[in-house]
């Protein structure tokens, strides 16, 4: 598939100048950003329930009892209710790391998406009003992710209306000047987003957006749901084990709800581990900043050959994709081991 695609891309140098040179590939980071966006949105959401199911697992597996945390009987807000082996030590919920870090991160996230919903936006407008639409909304957007930056780099709230002033608004006739509008708007904006600032520290801000933001998340989030999982699963095979070695003695089968179950249940939370091992939020980051500056080198420079802005756009969607299905909104398994 990439080879037809590069074959294809081969021949866009002898094109005009128009955003529809880069219709596809501007789709593609905007399908990928929203992909790596939503998975690290979803992989926080889901912590709570991957606690939860820890908790219910390891509970299960001690069969001693069961108590709740001291928060059950309050109506603070802050901390959730858990379920917890008697006399156990009450471990920091997992979950808790991320209170500082969540809406930072989805302030990042959000404002990034929309900056990639805004260059597609631009791409695909038909009309004078849908040009004026859609170019304002890439200013705003480029100006509320600068802003956005500001919460987690120095430099980065004053970055927001420097971004936006860039970005080109084109009054235009009808006729080819929309092509022309449309083209200058996407170099503009991305040149705005991609070409490094004094007031962020000599960085772009697509680079800021990684460093601070989308490669910290992915590694946090990645690292707390292994953490979970890993706890989760160590408790169901202890249990799965203990019950083993007491019928060691007894010729009476164990009973399909006592090790099937469970242990099916266990393998479908080894393939969402593996999934979610398989993700490395560093090259997610890279992929996504290369795709970037690979659109803007095309958009700056006609005659170049796209082979590079085609391969850098499948590895970050593929990337992408990693991301958003190791961290899907899938129920973890909470089903118990039977007594």
């Amino acid at each position: 598939m990439r080879t037809i695609i590069t074959l294809v891309a081969a021949t866009w140098g002898l094109c005009g100048c128009s955003p529809y040179l880069y219709q596809k590939e501007v789709g593609s980071f905007n399908l990928s950003v929203a992909a790596v966006s939503n998975g690290i949105a979803q992989g926080l959401d889901i912590l709570g329930q991957d606690q939860a199911a820890t908790d219910l697992a390891q509970v299960v597996s001690a069969r001693a009892g069961v108590n709740l945390s001291p928060e059950c009987g309050t109506e603070s807000l802050g901390k959730p209710c858990r379920l917890m082996v008697p006399m156990q030590s009450i471990a920091p919920s997992t979950v808790d790391k991320f209170d500082s870090v969540k809406p930072e991160v989805r302030k990042i996230l959000a404002a990034l998406k929309a900056y990639a919903d805004g260059l597609a936006a631009v791409t695909n407008v038909q009309d004078r009003e849908d040009y004026d639409a859609a170019a304002s909304q890439l200013s705003s957007s480029v100006a509320a992710l600068g802003t956005a930056l500001g919460a987690v780099t120095p430099g980065g709230a004053a970055a927001g209306p420097a971004l936006a002033a860039v970005v080109t608004l084109t009054t235009w006739t009808v006729g080819t000047g929309l092509d022309t509008a449309r083209y200058d708007t996407l170099k503009s904006a991305i040149n705005a987003i991609g070409t490094p600032s004094v007031d962020l520290n000599k960085q772009s801000a697509i680079q800021v957006v990684v460093d601070k933001a989308i490669t910290p998340a992915l590694t946090a989030v990645r690292s707390a749901r292994i953490e979970l999982l890993f706890a989760q699963l160590n408790a169901r095979m202890d249990r799965i084990n203990s019950d083993l070695a007491n019928k060691s003695t007894d010729i009476t089968p164990i009973l399909l709800d006592r090790y099937d179950t469970p242990l099916m249940n266990s393998a479908s939370l080894v393939a969402t581990l593996n999934a979610i091992k398989g993700v490395h939020p560093k090259a997610v980051g890279m992929s996504l900043v290369e795709a970037h500056n690979e659109m803007q080198k095309a958009v700056n420079d006609e005659s170049r050959q796209f082979q590079s802005l085609v391969s850098s756009m499948a590895d970050f969607a593929d990337k992408a994709a990693a991301v958003e299905r190791a961290f899907a909104k899938q129920p973890t398994t909470t089903t118990p081991v039977a007594k």
